[in-house]
């Protein structure tokens, strides 16, 4: 009787209901992936962050005519309003600018990469805007025209270019300049995403005053066809499906477990009463087996009047159809003693065959004493869950005596005039 975690085994039920959740979750992550791209809309255009919003990163599938699929990033700028428009400037912070524009790159003498022009610096209020002396070899969002500079210097020497930074705070502006000196890539020709980014940063400048920049649908002769990017969420699902269904099993076990405990505790205080009985009828007179019998037959009408499911009686039902059914009756203790496992109910036993081995001789005092026993058990049971049953009641009587502290006391501070 002892439902042990490594000997507890999940009934067909739990089983089932825990394969469904996960097979069902498996079908949800099945179906969302043939919605994502059986329905995968192609797109034409991008909106814009409002003034002030910041920049806006897209991350987006593109499919070139030709070439592998792939997921690039997009860094739309937020959109321009006129001058009427603007109607704040912000104050002026030039410390972290220069550290900030270089990027990648290690000083502005030896630029390569594509250069980092912040538009808000955190922490202060202000517009920050660029301008370049050479816009053919470094554009507006600061990204490097590789193309134009292998042709402008194609023996790498270097591209002076004066960039001029520009801090505005209501009707004041302040401007700085720095001197780059840009080179050229080491590759002589741009590969195919770059070309496209290229092109998505010329669409962006030539429509600041728009409210959506358009994507290119060629480039260098190749079809281009962009899609939102996916976010996946399978591994989340297939996670939740199976920590589910193993919450499912844990809960049927400790529901199990715990129907366990109580089907123990009810047959402990049962005992008593059991013993009892042997004690009078045995003292009337009648063998232990009539006494069995004679309390499963009692039990079998209470039950139908009741329909109270009574265990240790239940044990000694299933004893009596054993004997019934010719099984020697020391081994029908014997099997008794084995499923109640139980010590009351091994010690019942032990008594029972060993009056068919030794006689009756002696039995009922040793069944008084038993008696006397199990009553002492049953009166420390009765305690016990008496002590139970106040420490499951601590918790709401805190929270009522925290209720009664509030409507005690915050009328009281209500009431109080300052």
């Amino acid at each position: 009787m002892k439902l042990g975690l490594k000997e507890y085994r999940p009934s067909r039920k739990i089983l089932i209901r825990s394969g469904a959740v996960f097979l069902g979750t498996v079908m949800l992550v099945i179906v969302l992936e043939i919605k994502e791209r059986c329905f995968e809309e192609e797109i034409t255009r991008i909106k814009r962050n409002d003034y002030g919003n910041g920049i806006r990163k897209e991350e987006l599938e593109l499919e070139i005519e030709g070439e592998k699929e792939q997921t690039v990033v997009l860094e739309v700028s937020p959109r321009s309003f006129s001058d009427e428009e603007i109607d704040k400037l912000f104050s002026k912070a030039f410390s972290d600018l220069e550290d900030a524009m270089l990027g990648e790159n290690k000083s502005l003498e030896y630029v390569t990469e594509n250069l980092n022009l912040v538009h808000d610096i955190e922490g202060y209020p202000f517009v920050v805007s660029w301008q370049f002396s050479r816009y053919d070899v470094v554009d507006m969002t600061g990204r490097i025209q590789k193309d134009k500079l292998v042709e402008i210097d194609p023996k790498r020497e270097g591209v002076p270019v004066k960039a001029t930074v520009i801090l505005r705070y209501e009707m004041k502006e302040s401007v700085q300049n720095l001197d780059l000196i840009i080179y050229p890539p080491e590759e002589g020709k741009l590969s195919i995403s770059e070309e496209v980014l290229r092109a998505v940063s010329q669409m962006n400048d030539q429509s600041k005053e728009e409210s959506y920049i358009t994507l290119p649908s060629t480039v260098d002769g190749k079809k281009i066809i962009w899609k939102k990017g996916r976010k996946s969420d399978v591994v989340m699902l297939l996670i939740l499906g199976s920590a589910v269904s193993v919450l499912l099993i844990f809960l049927e076990w400790q529901k199990e477990k715990e129907a366990e405990k109580k089907k123990r505790e009810e047959m402990l205080f049962d005992y008593s009463e059991i013993v009892g009985q042997f004690i009078i009828l045995m003292g009337a007179g009648m063998t232990a087996k009539s006494v069995w019998k004679k309390i499963v037959d009692d039990y079998g009408k209470q039950k139908r009047n009741s329909g109270r499911t009574r265990w240790a009686y239940e044990e000694m039902e299933i004893t009596l159809k054993e004997m019934q059914n010719g099984v020697p009756e020391l081994e029908c203790y014997e099997h008794f003693a084995k499923r109640c496992d139980l010590l009351p109910y091994i010690k019942l036993g032990a008594l029972l065959a060993q009056n068919l081995k030794k006689g009756t001789k002696g039995l009922w005092i040793q069944m008084e004493m038993e008696a006397h026993q199990a009553m002492n058990d049953r009166k420390n049971q009765i305690k016990k869950l008496g002590e139970e049953a106040g420490t499951k009641l601590l918790i709401p009587m805190l929270l009522m005596l925290v209720v009664v502290l509030l409507i005690v006391i915050v009328p009281a501070f209500l009431s109080i005039q300052i």
